[in-house]
């Protein structure tokens, strides 16, 4: 009997061991996600799962104060959230043609632009977002930074002056050489998004490459401010049906837009008052309107574009 005491005890010991080399490294092809806030509808649930099953209640007594012991760590291993292989498995079946989104130019009775519209009824149930409702008179205001041109701190300032919050996904690279600005974002009141580690194209990515994208960004930011980030922005507009629902699978949702136009080329500013004019034109309820914040001519219209939009009724939204 004794000798059976030993050996069970021994075996005890050894899982103890397992499940501490388990929570200190992630195993091959396992994807990381973080624990995100409750009210969140994309939050992972039922598909963590541990690969260690619970220790079985004995009724010998030197063990039974040890079955505690290891449930405890059982639970703090399912507390990390690793997707199950099956999960896995179920996200790169999924199509991973590449979609690169566009609004277009035809509208609706309501000028909302039918390329948003349509993607927004096909995707709706990815967590994927194009524009926001019809029956509300709100604008939401994102910027894309990939680098910094300088215009920012006056864009920032406009904002402040106008007292209008606004999202900004920034990528791996503008965290690195651009730090400051992004407290300044954080300590503005503004949401901040994910653009990606390295700003690829979605699609061509697997799905452990679309994990590591999105999750370097979000931990780097978790670490240095605290902050979960839950909005993701698919570079270039490249997305498929594996990119969106691995990117829900993480805790996100992906936003898209409804305007946009071409203000990315610091080089190649359009001009300031026909922009102005054509924000103005396309306005339209539950826009998304992207803007690059490398843009000198975005600088410069943005207040009277937040003028304008203000006059005319519209709430400046932000994702939260």
């Amino acid at each position: 009997m004794k000798k059976n005491k030993i050996f069970f005890l021994s075996i005890i010991l050894m899982s103890i061991m397992m499940l501490s080399s388990c929570n200190g490294n992630n195993p091959s092809g396992v994807i990381q996600a973080t624990d995100f806030d409750s009210e969140n509808k994309s939050k992972p649930s039922t598909s963590y799962q541990s690969d260690i099953e619970t220790v079985p209640n004995t009724p010998d007594s030197e063990t039974a104060q040890t079955v505690p012991l290891i449930n405890s760590l059982i639970a703090e291993k399912k507390s990390l959230k690793e997707l199950s292989r099956e999960k896995l498995d179920i996200l790169s079946s999924l199509s991973n043609k590449l979609i690169q989104y566009g609004v277009g130019n035809e509208t609706d009775n309501k000028n909302r632009p039918t390329g948003a519209t349509s993607m927004q009824e096909k995707y709706y149930d990815m967590s994927a977002v194009f524009i926001e409702k019809a029956d509300e008179k709100k604008i939401y205001l994102t910027f894309d930074e990939g680098y910094e041109a300088g215009y920012t701190p006056d864009i920032l300032k406009t904002l402040a002056e106008k007292n209008v919050k606004a999202t900004f996904f920034i990528t791996g690279g503008y965290l690195k050489y651009s730090e400051d600005m992004v407290k300044a974002i954080i300590d503005g009141g503004h949401t901040l998004g994910n653009h990606t580690e390295n700003h690829p194209s979605l699609p061509e990515c697997s799905v452990e490459q679309i994990t590591e994208e999105i999750n370097t960004l979000h931990n780097s930011i978790k670490e240095k401010f605290g902050i979960e980030m839950k909005v993701l922005r698919p570079p270039k507009g490249e997305f498929s049906e594996q990119s969106l629902k691995t990117a829900e699978e993480l805790g996100y949702k992906s936003i898209f837009w409804s305007f946009a136009y071409a203000d990315w080329d610091k080089n190649k500013q359009p001009e300031p008052a026909q922009s102005l004019e054509n924000l103005k034109k396309k306005t339209h309820n539950g826009a998304i309107i992207l803007l690059h914040a490398v843009s000198s001519t975005n600088a410069k219209i943005l207040a009277d574009a937040i003028d304008y939009w203000k006059e005319n009724g519209y709430e400046l939204a932000t994702f939260n």
